[in-house]
């Protein structure tokens, strides 16, 4: 292995190389490709640009893992994981208020953009519904009002004029208000529902951003990789693991 054998030019450009295909490669591979090249560069005493390595390397998969303690010194080590510990802590913190804008704007939209589509699209559905029952209302209200509103003397005289009874004029006025009471009770009751959507999609997305950033790192059980050099190139050794 070049790192082994202290090849450290030979082996940055090397690494420096797959970096720029580095949209082909898997988010895992990618950050191991750029954690061995800030090995290589703290060897080479650019701590500067290994620090910026490091950096990318824990954006990739915020589970990385440095190393043996055997391989690695100390002082990597701590420079390591306090990078890693500083970006994963911007990393959560944008992500958070991002998740939370979406769920302000429109509420499953933060969900989906956490990747939990299922309850995402639950939440955006409802609220379409929701929206889309209130509009409905509030123009039948509309109508309702008018109609009520709009009975004057001229109406009612029509209208006792057609029946010959004041009961049927009584009547009619008071189907009216019925109608105009009720289309707005039940506005209204749909307005508190759409509210009532947005403030628990709210709340949910911001409990899921703590759930989720407690457990920002990878699972024991995900996938690892590790990068190794040979005369024909390099080689990748992947491994994958699962949590039953």
């Amino acid at each position: 292995m070049l790192f082994d054998e202290a090849e450290y030019d030979a082996s940055t450009k090397r690494l420096s190389a797959l970096t720029n295909v580095e949209p082909l490669l898997t988010k895992t591979l990618a950050s191991e490709v750029r954690k061995y090249l800030a090995l290589n560069l703290v060897a080479q005493r650019k701590q500067e640009m290994a620090r910026r390595e490091f950096d990318l390397a824990v954006k990739l998969n915020p589970g990385l893992h440095i190393g043996d303690e055997a391989v690695v010194s100390p002082k990597i080590r701590r420079m390591f994981y306090t990078i890693q510990d500083n970006t994963l802590r911007k990393t959560i913190k944008a992500s958070r208020r991002y998740t939370l804008l979406r769920a302000a704007a429109w509420p499953g939209w933060g969900h989906v953009y956490r990747g939990e589509h299922r309850k995402g699209y639950i939440y955006m559905g409802a609220q379409f519904a929701a929206l889309t029952g209130t509009a409905l209302s509030f123009y039948s209200f509309i109508k309702a009002r008018q109609a009520y509103t709009s009975f004057d003397d001229l109406e009612a005289f029509k209208i006792y004029k057609r029946t010959n009874s004041v009961h049927s004029v009584r009547a009619e006025l008071q189907n009216r208000y019925d109608g105009y009471r009720s289309s707005a009770r039940r506005t209204n009751l749909l307005i508190a529902l759409s509210a009532g959507i947005w403030g628990v999609g709210l709340v949910d997305a911001y409990m899921l951003t703590i759930n989720r950033d407690r457990v920002t790192a990878a699972a024991p059980g995900g996938a690892q990789a590790t990068l190794t050099w040979g005369d024909a190139g390099p080689i990748y050794h992947v491994q994958y693991g699962f949590v039953w």
